[in-house]
């Protein structure tokens, strides 16, 4: 499954932001609970998008002189930090999200598996790659 959020797309650790206009796609099980039964009916049609386990990989840019979102993306990669306040924002207008379910015991969180950060665009934009390993499940937040 690939979530493209687009121009309205950032990802944010806490209330640091770590980069905008952010595509990333998710390896392990997925439910969409828009979907429809054999009856053609929607099984349910207020419980959203649900993730749990896998990978999520992202790709985004970044800022070259705002880069402590890159750095902080990287201490976590480094101490392979246990992250619980990352937000995944599909719509930034909206304030719509995906973060690592805090209700579920043990809580949910995400580490960092990979990570490549990519400077020296003329335009001061740089890019970023990197690969976020789910234990638990991601929640929405709408």
């Amino acid at each position: 499954m690939t979530l493209s959020a687009g121009y309205k797309g950032k990802v944010k650790i806490g209330a640091v932001n770590i980069g905008g206009v952010v595509t990333w796609s998710h390896s392990g099980d997925t439910r969409n609970m828009y979907a429809k039964d054999e009856f053609g009916d929607e099984v349910i049609t207020h419980i959203p998008l649900q993730i749990e386990g896998g990978d999520i990989t992202m790709t985004g840019n970044y800022l070259m002189d705002e880069d402590t979102g890159q750095q902080l993306l990287k201490t976590r990669f480094d101490a392979g930090t246990q992250i619980t306040d990352i937000a995944l924002y599909l719509n930034v207008t909206d304030g719509h999200y995906l973060t690592p379910d805090n209700t579920t015991t043990p809580a949910s969180y995400a580490t960092v598996t990979s990570y490549n950060a990519v400077g020296n665009d003329k335009s001061g934009v740089g890019t970023f790659t990197c690969t976020l390993k789910v234990s638990g499940k991601m929640m929405p937040v709408y």
